[in-house]
This record gives structure tokens, sequence and C-alpha cells, in this order.
């Protein structure tokens, strides 16, 4: 309310997107959508390009929970095309296309996916989201039948995730 109070645009943009997430991660879509549209509908207009591409993977994300792969390609594509070939968030829209292709067992194209996130979050030096990243590389390697090489890439993943003492992942 007080960003909108204020006529701060980039503000109430950001909450937008905090918002939406915490319904998401309630499982309410329909008011997740909701505040991820208008995150990413405030971003637009404040010509925040990066900001409209992390309210699109939201969107994204969301359509790929409900099953809606063709919104989700549709949502990932339109971010990705709003973002720099070195932007760090190109690595969610990769995320993204790797659930996408996980849920519909296309296990190379899931494992592409997921490696080309692994690389983004390596140049961001992210150490939780390249742990995530290697788990669902190892997640795409085993559907495919790559049992030796998933096993590999879980090791990794929990090392990482034991230093940074996330015994929830």
């Amino acid at each position: 309310a007080h960003s909108q109070r204020v006529h701060d645009r980039a503000g109430e943009a950001q909450l937008s997107l905090h918002i939406g997430r915490l319904y998401r991660l309630r499982s309410d879509y329909d008011k997740a959508t909701a505040w991820f549209e208008r995150s990413a509908s405030l971003c637009k207009a404040v010509g925040d390009r990066e900001g409209t591409a992390k309210s699109l993977n939201q969107l994204a994300y969301v359509a790929r929970l409900q099953n809606r792969f063709a919104a989700a390609a549709a949502h990932v594509e339109e971010a990705l095309n709003l973002l720099d070939e070195g932007d760090t968030e190109r690595a969610t829209s990769h995320w993204v296309l790797g659930t996408v292709a996980h849920a519909q067992m296309r296990w190379q194209e899931a494992e592409d996916h997921h490696r080309t996130a692994l690389r983004g979050w390596q140049q961001a030096g992210d150490q939780q989201r390249i742990a995530w990243s290697l788990q669902n590389v190892g997640e795409a390697m085993r559907g495919a039948g790559k049992y030796e090489e998933a096993a590999s890439h879980f090791h990794e993943a929990i090392t990482i995730l034991g230093t940074l003492h996330d015994v929830v992942n």
C-alpha cells in the first residue's frame, strides 16, 4: 500500500513478486499468478527487463506446476528474449524448462536444460543453486537410466549441501 501511495512502481513490482512467491509456496496458484502478472506489468511499465523476466519465469513455473507446459515454455521464451546472454536469470529460465522436460520424461532435454542452469549458477557462484542443479541433472540422468553418472552428481550435491549446512535438501 505504501508503494502505491508514493507511486513507487519498482518497489510495488518487487513486493508483488515476493507476494506471488508466497502464494506459490502455499500452492495457491491463482493468487500467485495474479501477483506475478502484476509484477511483470509493473516491471514493464518502469522498463525493468530483468524484473519482468523474473516475474515471467515465476509465471512459467506456476504453469509448469499446473502441467500447462505450453504456457510455461511461452513465458520462459518471453523471459529469455528480455535477458542479456550473461544474465544469471537465464539459469532460472533453463531450470524451469528442465522441470517441464522432466515432467514429460524427456530426459536428455531435461538434462541439457539443467546443465545450462548449472553453468549459470556456477558463473554466479551460488553454491546452493549449484547443488540443487546437480540434483536436477542427477534426476534427469536417473530417469534416462544413467545411474552411475546420476549418483556422481548426487554425491557432489550432497558434499556442497553439507558445507552449507542445508540438511533439508
